[in-house]
């Protein structure tokens, strides 16, 4: 049997384990698999055989509970391929058992980002965006704010992740005594451990050592113990008390501060000053005589920055934060209800661009390709139709679902924090009327079955975790979900422009969110 052979029997035992519900037997199938597979090289059957037995073997260790093996398994695959889904859902479920609520969230928007329709990653997000507004929630309960958002709380973040650089660097050494280990009882004609074996084994030999090296100790002969003679007694003349003390010996130096002390108390500032340093301290006095003596030689005092100026409700200087969560989803949706953008020109009103292009259409080809059975005709009258047409996509609702709004000071600086999760629902006209549609019929009735030549899609667009920081990026950190409603089918030669239209529309509510940053920047 191949090598390759026997790493393929380990993952198909270890999936029938997981079948069975024994993630224990399945993770050390699978750990037997890797280590197999690890010796074969960089061919890619191979490489695709490791990653599938890490995928695996990250979804036994969340069953097992060992949340940090299962991270650690899922980090390895994602080095290789930066993409994987499953190794990022995976990951991130692992990082939320671990308390690394960020880090999980990050995994889990980009599970999400990438394949929209998964019920169990969004499920995850959910509980993970819950539980940090709860942590977030009991901070602000217990510290007032302070480690909410700001410098401290980043400093808690650097420790959190240099701890867990520092795991991980230690899980990687324990690794590779593991293979090398291995290695050994290979060449011994022994069986190959489990990383889970060869740990248990590793801690009781560690205990067996301390006992013998404890049990050493307390057998190890101790020397007898030395007498010590009693110091000489100090007489008057060495500056002794004369009370029976012993005294150490002193030199020069010792002895003047012994006097200098008597004389005057122990007292830094009453102690004798050399000569240079009394010419220094005479100096500095006669300067501050000379300043106090004419005031125009102290320097005015400069006016604070514009950026340290303090604000009326933060005039200590100290950390303080103010709610504008309700306001500020009164702004957003007053903002992102106003946004509307068009693709295509409005013949109504530009005749010259309709005659140009009708002009420059060959309607005798065109019914003689489609006479020759081609269907040629129809299609060049389809690219001039959509040519013609005119899209509309405008904001009819908003919904904020989930919101938190809040400027903090510190240090005399603001900062304007926000976060939403929004849910922006939009129409979409297409108007084939090439401008011969009333004016009146295109904005009211132009949804109805009799206009034919004005129709009318719905959809909805999802935006998770819109943050000031889309502003500052000028894009959408988090892709927003895109949802069109039942029914929603336009012509195929229209796919292109209504993709238009809609990035268009996206463009248009990043520009009204950073009108709205501005406008809470200046409230």
């Amino acid at each position: 049997m191949t090598p390759q052979k026997g790493a393929m029997g380990y993952k198909d035992k270890g999936n029938v384990c997981i079948a069975a519900s024994d993630s224990a037997g399945a993770a050390k199938h699978y750990e037997r698999g890797i280590k197999i597979v690890s010796t074969l090289g960089t061919d890619e059957q191979a490489k695709a055989l490791l990653l599938s037995l890490r995928l695996n073997l990250a979804l036994a260790c969340t069953k097992e509970e060992r949340y940090f093996d299962a991270a650690s398994a899922a980090t390895k695959v994602l080095e290789v391929d930066a993409a994987n889904v499953k190794a990022l859902f995976r990951r991130g479920v692992a990082r939320a058992r671990l308390g690394s609520l960020e880090d999980a969230k990050s995994d889990l928007l980009a599970v999400v980002k990438a394949d929209p329709r998964n019920g169990g990653a969004k499920k995850e997000l959910k509980a993970v965006r819950d539980r940090l507004v709860e942590h977030r929630k009991k901070e602000k309960e217990s510290y007032g704010g302070l480690f909410d958002k700001g410098p401290m709380y980043n400093d808690k973040e650097v420790e959190r992740k240099k701890r867990e650089a520092e795991a991980l660097k230690r899980q990687k050494e324990e690794e590779e005594q593991w293979g090398k280990a291995n290695e050994q009882r290979k060449a011994d004609g022994k069986e190959e451990q489990t990383l889970e074996d060869w740990r248990k084994e590793k801690k009781e030999a560690e205990e067996k050592a301390k006992k013998e090296r404890e049990e050493k100790e307390r057998l190890k002969p101790r020397p007898p113990a030395i007498p010590v003679a009693p110091p000489k007694k100090a007489s008057k003349k060495e500056g002794g008390g004369g009370d029976g003390d012993y005294q150490m010996e002193l030199d020069e130096d010792d002895l003047k501060i012994i006097q200098d002390t008597k004389k005057q108390g122990y007292c830094y500032f009453k102690r004798t000053l050399s000569e240079q340093d009394q010419q220094l301290l005479n100096a500095e006095q006669m300067k501050l005589k000379t300043r106090v003596a004419d005031p125009a030689s102290i320097p005015e005092k400069k006016e604070a920055d514009a950026d340290a100026v303090r604000s009326a409700w933060n005039n200590a200087g100290t950390w303080e934060e103010t709610e504008k969560t309700d306001w500020c989803k009164g702004k957003l949706t007053e903002a992102f209800s106003k946004v509307s953008v068009t693709v295509g020109k409005d013949a109504r009103s530009d005749p010259e661009f309709l005659l140009e292009k009708l002009g420059g259409f060959d309607f005798a080809s065109a019914a003689a390709g489609d006479g020759a059975g081609g269907g040629k005709g129809l299609e060049a009258l389809g690219q001039l139709k959509q040519a013609l047409s005119k899209l509309r996509a405008s904001v009819t609702s908003v919904e904020i679902v989930e919101a938190d709004a809040r400027v903090i000071c510190v240090s005399n600086k603001t900062k304007h924090l926000f976060e939403f999760n929004v849910k922006v629902k939009f129409s979409l006209t297409i108007d084939e009327s090439m401008g011969l549609q009333p004016q009146a019929q295109e904005e009211g009735q132009a949804a109805s079955k009799d206009a034919g030549l004005v129709k009318t899609y719905k959809a909805t667009l999802e935006f998770l975790d819109m943050t000031n920081g889309d502003v500052d990026n000028g894009r959408f950190e988090s892709e927003p979900e895109l949802k069109w409603d039942k029914g929603s089918k336009w012509d195929s030669v229209y796919d292109d422009r209504v993709k238009t239209c809609v990035a268009d529309l996206k463009a248009g509510l990043l520009s009204a969110l950073g009108v709205f940053f501005v406008e809470y920047k200046s409230s």
